[in-house]
């Protein structure tokens, strides 16, 4: 099993009219449905709340395949609101604090239940301090263990600013994530500074670590390099002879 840990949110989607639609989104959470879409045991270790958007978070990643690991909590769901600039541009506007999927049992990542834990996975706004410092933990568990990691370094400056935390030390941890996930090379450095106004798609896999590419704009190829992405993982997991079924 691959377990998955990380943010799950309900992205806002504000139409022309003004009016919004609920979607199930984060990445670490999307990560998990799509690894159970192709075929790949997942789990998602994060809790979801017991309010109304809980509910649809955890119906969707079921529905999907992959099984809720972590617990259900009185905390509420994270929201993020999404709009459009002049430009079609999104926009996101994120709201954090205290909310149920970083209500988090350390245990869940540290003593998984599970025997049969062949992959980690995490990134997304689970690189935000204080919140990394478990990530970091488990990815080198994970690792000593024998298991594959991966990590999305997909930096949101603006969560890391709304939540007093600075973009140096934002960047800091999400090198020591990417340094555990990557044999505990503290080599790992950053290629490009972080920048608010400047989003980037990056390529989780490769041989040589963590490659960051320029966000490539229209969703036709957005959606044509996450399926790329999902057939490479597919063929490292075949490949470290991950059991697939």
């Amino acid at each position: 099993m691959f377990i998955v840990a990380g943010e799950s949110l309900i992205d806002m989607v504000a139409a022309a009219d003004g009016t919004f639609s609920p979607v199930p989104g984060g990445a670490p959470y999307n990560f998990a449905r799509a690894l159970a879409l192709q075929g790949v045991p997942a789990g998602y270790a994060n809790p979801f709340s017991d309010d109304l958007f809980g509910s649809l978070l955890k119906k969707t990643l079921e529905e999907s395949g992959a099984r809720h690991l972590g617990a259900i909590s009185g905390k509420p769901t994270s929201l993020a609101l999404v709009a459009t600039d002049e430009r079609g541009q999104p926009q996101y506007s994120f709201y954090r604090s205290q909310v149920a999927d970083r209500d988090i049992d350390p245990q869940v990542l540290l003593n998984p239940i599970q025997s049969d834990v062949t992959g980690f996975h995490s990134g997304g706004l689970g690189l935000v301090p204080p919140d990394h410092v478990l990530i970091v933990e488990a990815m080198q568990k994970f690792r000593n263990r024998g298991a594959l990691c991966t990590v999305d370094i997909n930096m949101r400056p603006q969560v890391a600013r709304s939540m007093n935390v600075s973009l140096d030390s934002y960047r800091e941890a999400a090198l020591a994530v990417a340094s555990a996930a990557h044999h505990g090379d503290n080599n790992v450095h950053a290629t490009t500074p972080v920048r608010a106004t400047t989003p980037r798609l990056v390529t989780k896999l490769g041989s040589m670590g963590l490659f960051v590419e320029p966000f490539i704009s229209t969703p036709e190829e957005v959606t044509a390099m996450l399926r790329a992405d999902m057939a490479e993982l597919r063929q490292v997991i075949e490949a470290a002879h991950i059991r697939m079924d």
